[in-house]
């Protein structure tokens, strides 16, 4: 995301998606984030200015959680899989999505979880105030192409 030719690649792709009804975020990795590196914060602060969601991706999994929360440049964090997998069976990695929870509401930021396995673990996370979840218990990836159709499908339904 350095680069300024990938930076261009992102915004061309969010237009385009977006003027086919399309909304789409795009996620970093915690463990490719450093808060020292102005040149990618610089670049995550101009996509939130155009707009354009960045989200933390696999939150909780690094060390820069705290200080990647301090800037403003994000739209939300992901949750790391293995940190919610933990939530029913881990008092420690329940607590601390709680306190993300927490904390992402407060700060105004979008909080969501992958590796949603079960019914119990998205009541959970639900209950600390996790709103978007991801994994195969509520679906499995489809390509774009898929989607669309069945998007065109339900909307002709309701109308």
């Amino acid at each position: 995301m350095k680069h300024p030719e990938f930076l261009e690649q992102i915004i061309r792709f969010y237009e385009r998606m977006r003027m086919r009804g399309v909304v789409v975020s795009f996620e970093i990795p915690e463990r490719q984030i450093s808060v020292n590196d102005h040149d990618l914060i610089a670049n995550a602060r101009r996509l939130r200015e155009r707009g354009i969601a960045l989200f933390i991706d696999d939150f909780g999994s690094g060390n820069n959680s705290l200080d990647l929360l301090r800037d403003e440049a994000f739209a939300g964090v992901k949750l790391d899989r293995d940190l919610v997998a933990g939530v029913t069976t881990d008092l420690l990695d329940d607590a601390f999505v709680e306190w993300i929870a927490r904390v992402c509401s407060k700060l105004g930021l979008s909080l969501s979880a992958k590796g949603i396995k079960n019914r119990d673990l998205a009541n959970r996370l639900q209950i600390h105030g996790v709103t978007e979840m991801q994994g195969f218990y509520l679906g499995a990836p489809v390509p774009l192409e898929e989607w669309e159709a069945a998007a065109q499908i339900a909307l002709s339904d309701c109308g």
